[in-house]
């Protein structure tokens, strides 16, 4: 499934962000957006519990107004003066009362995914000399009960008020994120800092300066015209790769090289089984030599009977190359994300859950995950109704996935067709996005955009489209595909 082009019925789409496609970065950020989104990990009682203690260390106190939502009591900001406990109001004239309150409601993604919003209310009551003495702004109405055992408490406004007006409280809503997920805040606020650049949010310190040793493997490395805005910026990349290619592994072993480079620290995940981290983490700690690779070859992630792309030479080469780079002092996590006990939609969710339990232990650092393309886009429903790919998941985690699906001139690819004659072997693939067209759809893809190949593609670049199109915000290109054949093994007859 994941080794296919997108089908053709994407075409007209992604072809008009191709073309319209500028290497520019991911925009403008706007804090405010990004924390009201914020996806906070964990239970609803874990959550509330974690919001009642930030709003007690700035003397708030929230109590349960509903099952999903937390309230401060309202309280008069203005009162009129007071003698001997009542409150005066002259003849003929009146005084305005401000109310405030500040209510949170927490909203369920899934039983361990919630996001917050934060408001603040405000109502009005006008008092009169006839009215003032039936009015106590220090008794609330509404009766709700504290979450902390702390009895009745009144919540309603005032009687004679007016409707009360809610408005989102941005000042809060960041002080939640930086109370209960500090390291997440850091995430926004370093985004922020890189991709704006303002007085608001100043650059961050420049990366240490590589090791001797890492600039010596680091020499050479290629260019990747396009990744550099999205290394700075921390983001969560997912490569969307027709596996079976010697060209997809070497780009990502390209943008490792540039992050070893530059000195910035890169998470990277792969397509192999979870279950063989271990080896594999074995595997980059040893010194590399032809015993160490054959006892890594002799385990369970490259003895699968199905030698698709995801076990391939080039994938090797890549850890290889990744091994040879921590081994020289660069800061690269590298692990397996996938899962051999489940199938389907299940494997996509399993995946996607592994994916996030790394991206929250390393959002001080950029994560590329090289993944098949119709796991990585964002789009769900694309292969069947109901389908929902990793990376939609991963955007309802709230981890914002940046994903860019491979694009490539004609050549072959080491695939495995099921049902087919074919079997596992080198096929011929023609370019993605197509060249030459000849079905109806096609011909008007053709006639409207021309035959000219997108401009500006350089081999080993990222070019980003305008807007976000079949679930990709972009493509990453690696120019003609060659078959790479199973690192361990080759069936006979290929």
């Amino acid at each position: 499934m994941s080794t296919d082009a997108p089908p053709a019925h994407c075409w007209p789409l992604i072809l008009l962000g191709v073309l319209a496609a500028c290497a520019t970065t991911t925009g403008k950020i706007d804090r405010q957006k990004l924390t009201a989104d914020h996806v906070y990990l964990g239970t609803r009682d874990e959550l509330a519990a974690g919001v009642t203690r930030v709003f007690a260390e700035r003397r708030l106190k929230l109590v349960q107004a509903a099952p999903d939502t937390l309230q401060t009591p309202w309280v008069a900001l203005n009162v009129p003066q007071t003698v001997g406990g009542s409150l005066e109001v002259p003849e003929r004239t009146t005084a305005s009362v401000l109310y405030e309150c500040r209510r949170v409601t927490l909203i369920e993604i899934d039983p361990t995914h919630h996001r917050l919003r934060v408001e603040r209310g405000t109502a009005t009551s006008l008092l009169t000399a006839d009215n003032a003495q039936r009015v106590n702004p220090s008794a609330e109405q509404g009766a709700a009960t504290s979450p902390g055992g702390g009895g009745v408490v009144q919540l309603a406004p005032p009687p004679g008020t007016t409707t009360p007006e809610f408005v989102q409280d941005d000042e809060l809503e960041w002080a939640l994120v930086q109370g209960l997920d500090p390291t997440g805040a850091g995430a926004i606020a370093h985004e922020e800092a890189v991709v704006n650049r303002s007085m608001e949010a100043p650059a961050p310190s420049p990366p240490a300066p590589p090791p001797p040793a890492v600039r010596e493997v680091a020499r050479g490395c290629p260019d990747v015209p396009g990744i550099d805005p999205l290394l700075e910026a921390h983001r969560l990349v997912l490569l969307g790769e027709l596996q079976g290619s010697e060209q997809a592994p070497q780009f990502l072993g390209a943008v490792a090289c540039r992050t070893s480079a530059l000195g910035i620290p890169l998470a990277v995940g792969l397509e192999l089984p979870r279950q063989g981290n271990a080896a594999l983490e074995a595997y980059l700690a040893s010194a590399g030599t032809a015993a160490d690779r054959q006892a890594y070859l002799d385990t369970d992630t490259w003895q699968r009977d199905w030698q698709d792309g995801r076990s391939s030479k080039a994938v090797f080469a890549l850890i290889e190359q990744l091994r040879a780079l921590r081994k020289a002092g660069a800061d690269i996590q590298l692990a397996g994300i996938d899962d051999r006990r489940w199938i389907g939609q299940a494997r996509d969710k399993a995946m996607a859950e592994q994916i996030e339990s790394m991206r929250r232990k390393a959002l001080d650092r950029p994560m590329v995950v090289l993944v098949g393309n119709l796991h990585a886009s964002t789009a769900s429903g694309n292969v069947a109704q109901g389908y929902v790919p990793l990376g939609a998941r991963l955007e309802s985690f709230g981890l914002r996935p940046m994903p860019l699906v491979m694009a490539y001139d004609k050549g072959t690819i080491w695939g495995c067709t099921p049902g087919q004659s074919l079997g596992c072997g080198v096929h011929p693939v023609r370019s993605w996005p197509p060249g030459e067209r000849t079905t109806a759809e096609e011909r008007f893809v053709q006639q409207a955009m021309g035959k000219a190949p997108p401009p500006g593609f350089l081999p080993r670049s990222v070019h980003f489209w305008k807007a976000r199109a079949e679930g990709f915000d972009g493509v990453f290109y690696v120019g003609p595909v060659t078959a790479s054949r199973p690192a361990r093994g080759t069936p006979a007859g290929h």
